[in-house]
């Protein structure tokens, strides 16, 4: 592998890890059963290096005594644990963001051979106790946003599996008490995945688990709180849907052609979730550096070709949504720049055309499915008939 691919391959592991790691342990990445053998001691210590120090993602606890032969790594093991030849890491709060912008990159997606869903994140935060949710307008407590944003979406299903099957036992739980069926069979690999899955929800709360039957592979669960374990499917489940749903509208151009799975999903979401058609009609062309709206009348001249380009992607998109990052891409310019940019745009319009046309964000304007932050489009409103 490449340095980019072996970057990438010790970012999906270590995800992997803190998806089924109780909360408040150190994530623990063995390089021999997780990294299959993919790396030189040496290759390690610099990525590891690397992320602690040059993106302040992580910080490392313990490093396996081999890696100590190389001196600089003794300044990064300042624990005594006896030495189990893994490394042991703590996230920091930017390694989410950091790991959301490492998916965007166009050789991660040619790497994994999918396309990244659409972060859905930034909340509205009321007294830290209730975040409103993006899609459905509901709340969710704090907690129960807490548990299910600490899954990557990779493991939604497995999760949602465990979960909807804890909650279906309890419905016919006579005295509180749950015998929870393990749904990996013996012998599998997920079955590791779901014990340990278990703990961790145990850790945060969900429930207690009095101990598992080896032979029947039956977990005993009691104390449950089933108010939080369905708030957690909701939240999952809504958002898998509003991401699934934006992406098979936005994204489609760049989605992998061999996997059908996002577009079966999105064509099941269709079925049961209304969305709504931007108005745009054929006579809306570009006549030169000028976008002419038929008989609403038409755009200046656009003399600056970074407002020439943002305005060419907004009309190619026909009504419907632009995010920010895709003009950042386009234009290099960041987000301070654009948000004003796109109001000065509008201003340039006359009186008439501003009856009918405007740029509002996904603040100002609710055409499903819509991203759950920073996007704009080329809202037109035809005239009464």
């Amino acid at each position: 592998m490449s340095g980019k691919k072996k970057l990438y391959f010790l970012l999906k592991h270590i995800v992997d890890a803190r998806d089924i790691t109780p909360s408040g342990q150190p994530l623990i990445i063995d390089p021999t059963n997780d990294l299959n053998r993919k790396y030189r001691d040496i290759e390690l210590l610099q990525l590891f290096t690397k992320l602690e120090k040059d993106e302040k993602v992580l910080r490392v606890l313990k490093a396996p005594s081999r890696t100590k032969q190389i001196d600089v790594i003794e300044r990064l093991d300042p624990y005594g644990y006896s030495d189990d030849g893994c490394w042991h890491i703590e996230l920091l709060a930017a390694f989410n963001d950091y790991y959301f912008e490492i998916q965007n990159e166009p050789e991660y997606q040619k790497f994994t051979g999918k396309k990244p869903l659409i972060k859905a994140q930034n909340h509205v935060i009321r007294k830290d106790i209730y975040r409103k949710e993006i899609f459905g307008g509901r709340t969710f407590s704090a907690k129960a946003l807490e548990i299910a944003d600490s899954f990557s979406s990779g493991n939604y299903d497995f999760v949602l599996m465990v979960l909807k099957e804890i909650l279906s036992s309890a419905e016919l739980s006579a005295d509180g008490k749950v015998d929870y069926q393990l749904q990996s069979p013996s012998g599998h690999p997920n079955l590791i995945k779901e014990r340990a899955l278990l703990r961790k929800f145990e850790v945060q709360g969900l429930f207690r688990n009095l101990g598992e039957d080896g032979i029947f592979g039956i977990a005993s669960l009691t104390n449950l709180d089933t108010k939080l374990i369905k708030e957690i499917v909701l939240r999952i489940d809504e958002w898998k849907s509003g991401v699934i749903s934006v992406q098979n509208t936005v994204e489609t151009e760049e989605s992998d052609s061999n996997d059908i799975r996002p577009l079966k999903q999105a064509t099941e979401i269709k079925k049961t979730k209304k969305l709504n058609q931007p108005n745009w009609q054929n006579d809306f062309i570009w006549e030169g550096k000028r976008f002419v709206f038929g008989k609403y009348g038409s755009t200046s001249i656009f003399n600056s070709k970074i407002r020439l380009t943002m305005f060419r992607e907004l009309t190619k998109a026909k009504g419907n949504w632009v995010t920010v990052n895709q003009l950042k891409k386009l234009t290099s310019k960041d987000e301070t720049y654009l948000r004003p940019t796109i109001g000065q745009i509008e201003k340039t319009f006359n009186s008439n055309l501003k009856k009918y046309i405007s740029i509002p964000s996904t603040e100002e304007d609710d055409l499903q499915p819509k991203p759950p932050k920073g996007a704009y489009r080329i809202r037109f409103t035809p005239k009464s008939l």
